[in-house]
């Protein structure tokens, strides 16, 4: 709690679904308004989607739907730990770390003009609206019936 109460914004890029469930429920707590938010970002589908998300959710925002995790058993483990080795290229993560920046800078400025998930779809995927390649943003998606 105290981390994202003492700073405007945390930049969660741990890839840790126990340490971003920590953030987001931190980030909650804390409340919405500007300054303490959480940044998370993310590399999905071996770098086919990058995607970032800002929490809390302002008003009446929305994120995007998640992905279906995908079966991972064909990845190579390391040896230790026990988790996934990710072959995401290099380049899908620089660009994800770029992502994520402007996200933060946006929040720090306090310009706070970007939607609550931004990602960028690098190759088509089966679900939609991650099935065209290009940015998209949780504004641009469909609203809930």
């Amino acid at each position: 709690m105290a981390l994202v109460r003492d700073h405007d914004v945390v930049l969660d890029a741990t890839g840790n679904a126990l340490a971003s469930s920590l953030l987001a429920t931190a980030a909650q707590a804390v409340g919405p308004g500007l300054g303490h938010v959480v940044v998370a970002a993310c590399v999905q589908r071996d770098g086919d989607v990058l995607r970032v998300d800002r929490l809390p959710l302002r008003g009446k925002e929305r994120h995007l739907p998640a992905l279906p995790l995908l079966d991972d058993d064909a990845h190579p483990r390391e040896q230790g730990c026990g988790s996934p080795v990710s072959p995401a290229p290099p380049g899908a993560v620089i660009a994800a770390a770029e992502l994520a920046h402007r996200v933060v800078i946006d929040e720090a400025t306090r310009a706070c003009t970007l939607p609550a998930t931004v990602a960028e779809v690098r190759y088509a995927q089966p679900e939609p609206p991650y099935d065209r390649v290009g940015r998209i943003t949780s504004d641009d998606a469909a609203p809930e019936a």
